[in-house]
């Protein structure tokens, strides 16, 4: 199943189209994720077109399977021409979108599936692995937001779990579950249009990893129909404000290496680069390389006696009636999903992880505790240093503050 890219504006109310300022846009994409720089290209853009930037929301459905569309160490390099291409449809098409606004009538329904599983496995000798814990937390809540006008229905299909149920041995481009989740939608609800927005699925694989087409469908199809029976006892939104805020917050990284540490993982990259050097591994040379990049930056940094190292993000908030949405520019770990929704006052949370940007992993504390890929390796291809414990709480106790402030508007 070929990428596909949906979008949608909606508006406060019927003259919204001469004040702009209460139009929202929401758009949704399978793509890995996005660099800022896109986010930027595409937030102005919307600008240009009369929705305000902070008014727009950007989500990546997080497959693994599509174009590169964000930049990670070692693993392949960005198609300008197409990153260009992507900028320009989706601001052309929130400009379709927004010239073509309807009123319409909300309905927020809720159901569960099942399709995920917590990855963080523990092994007898204490090492996490990426693998399944059935006793892990996971979120088995499907929500579906439908807009319906006299001339068109769109259905916003909210759902926590990684998409890779196609492994690194298909070289096809794919929207893997979520592709047909949003076409099992639209088979069943003829004239809909179906957007897939992914949650905080940072420690949460779908159950079957590496495997086929039909498997991707499996799943996909198990979760499209649940989504389905939610819309069909959902609610109607009465008098339904809409409104969006955002907030930038600063996150400490955990120190850097030592001057000793760091060159002992330079030369392991080395060693590792050369052998695959013999090997004539392409792929694993270009993955050595990105890694002997990393470790050379961060000895130069190192070097330089840098200190406190801090990673800006923006958090968003839309609040569409009785529900709101959180746009978190990450990989959440599933706590941080729990964690908002726990606190939250509003009837329905969804909360997006991939959101707005990418800068990587976000688990707990207790996970960089414990360890594994996405607290010992991941960041590597993403960043210079993993995120520092206290990280967690100030995405959770912000992104609260921010439902409160748009509950109490």
């Amino acid at each position: 199943m070929a990428q596909r890219k949906a979008y949608m504006t909606i508006s406060m109310q019927k003259q919204s189209s001469s004040d702009s300022r209460s139009d929202l846009a929401i758009v949704t994409m399978d793509l890995l994720g996005l660099d800022m720089d896109i986010v930027r290209t595409i937030w102005e853009g919307a600008e240009k077109v009369g929705i305000p930037a902070n008014n727009t929301m950007l989500c990546s459905s997080h497959t693994h399977s599509g174009p590169a569309t964000i930049t990670l160490r070692g693993l392949g390099d960005r198609d300008e021409d197409y990153v260009r291409s992507v900028e320009k449809k989706i601001v052309g098409a929130i400009h379709e979108a927004s010239m073509n606004k309807r009123d319409s009538v909300i309905r927020v329904g809720e159901g569960r599936c099942n399709i995920g599983v917590n990855r963080r496995e523990m092994t007898k000798e204490g090492k996490v692995i990426l693998g399944e814990n059935p006793l892990g937390p996971t979120d088995p809540t499907v929500t579906a937001i439908t807009f319906e006008s006299s001339a068109s229905r769109t259905v916003l299909l909210n759902y926590a779990c990684h998409p890779v149920v196609l492994g690194s041995s298909n070289l096809l481009v794919s929207a893997d579950y979520p592709g047909y989740a949003v076409a099992e939608i639209e088979r069943a609800m003829k004239g809909s249009v179906a957007m897939f927005i992914q949650g905080c699925c940072g420690n949460i694989n779908s159950k079957v990893v590496g495997g086929k087409f039909e498997d991707a469908e499996r799943l996909g199809g198990a979760l499209g129909r649940e989504a389905i029976m939610a819309v069909e006892r959902s609610e109607i939104e009465e008098g339904y404000p809409l409104m969006s805020l955002v907030r930038k917050i600063e996150l400490s990284l955990q120190e850097l290496p030592s001057e000793e540490e760091i060159e002992k993982e330079r030369i392991e990259c080395l060693n590792n680069l050369e052998s695959a050097k013999q090997r004539n591994e392409h792929g694993t040379i270009e993955l050595w390389q990105g890694l002997l990049e990393w470790a050379n930056t961060v000895a130069e940094l190192v070097r330089k006696g840098e200190r406190n190292l801090k990673q800006e993000i923006q958090l968003q908030v839309m609040r569409v009636g009785s529900t709101v949405l959180v746009a978190i520019p990450g990989e959440p770990f599933i706590e941080i999903a729990l964690g908002i929704k726990a606190r939250s006052k509003f009837k329905h949370t969804v909360v997006a992880g991939y959101s707005n940007g990418c800068i990587g992993y976000m688990p707990t504390p207790e996970a960089i505790e414990q360890g594994g890929y996405e607290v010992d390796s991941a960041y590597k291809f993403y960043d210079i240093a993993p995120l520092a414990p206290s990280a967690f709480n100030a995405i959770v106790e912000t992104a609260v503050q921010l439902c409160d402030e748009a509950y109490s508007s």
